[in-house]
């Protein structure tokens, strides 16, 4: 569900006649504003391509910008993209540095997304021009990651200069809004954002009303 720091945000996009969540055409404005400019070395189809990821995925932002060309492939009719679990790996507890030993190895996930998805198509695209290079799917030699950094994303989404405000959580917000209302289970809907608890599944499912259809639906 939205977080505290985003209340602001959802407000602001009630005021200009926006939704608490983005629409599919919002989310295709937004692809296709991303793949008319270049920012820091990263093509206009790069950008394209990551926003389709958080469309498509629905993942954290850290998990997106990590990801290497190896990390999709092509299996059956799925595109398999296979993700990084960071939050699941913290490196302090309250502030407090966790001793080495004590860390928990990131969980490593794949998930499947039929080629028939548009927004499938559009990575694919885009990871075919690209993943003979190898290294990472949003390469930034200059950093010490290698890689595009979270800063970045947020830049260039200031840079597309939408009236509405856009942030990263609302693509992950967006996405299981629309899942629970499309009636997907609570234990699908874990899975696939790897939440830690179920709560925040049944959270989605409850605000949707899915969950107590058979109520609504009688008739006497």
């Amino acid at each position: 569900m939205p977080r505290y720091k985003d209340q602001r945000n959802l407000q602001r996009r009630r005021e200009l006649g926006y939704g608490d969540t983005m629409s599919s055409a919002e989310i295709d404005a937004i692809i296709l504003k991303a793949n008319t400019l270049g920012y820091l070395g990263l093509s206009g189809d790069g950008w394209g391509c990551l926003f389709a990821v958080f469309w498509a995925f629905g993942k954290r932002l850290s998990e997106i910008v990590g990801l290497r060309t190896t990390d999709i492939a092509i299996r059956g009719d799925d595109l398999a993209v296979t993700f990084t679990i960071l939050k699941k790996s913290r490196k302090t507890r309250k502030g407090v540095p966790i001793p080495e030993e004590n860390r928990i190895t990131p969980p490593r996930r794949t998930k499947r997304l039929t080629l028939e998805n548009k927004y499938a198509v559009i990575i694919r695209n885009y990871w075919d021009s690209i993943k003979d290079q190898g290294g990472y799917l949003f390469p930034r030699p200059q950093t010490k990651t290698g890689h595009i950094y979270p800063k970045y994303v947020w830049d260039f989404i200031k840079e597309m200069g939408f009236e509405q405000p856009i942030w990263t959580h609302l693509f992950r917000h967006s996405l299981a809004t629309e899942l629970a209302q499309a009636e997907v289970s609570v234990f699908e809907m874990k899975t696939w954002f790897d939440w830690a608890r179920i709560d925040t599944a049944d959270e989605y499912v409850s605000a949707a009303g899915i969950s107590t259809k058979k109520v609504s639906s009688r008739k006497w």
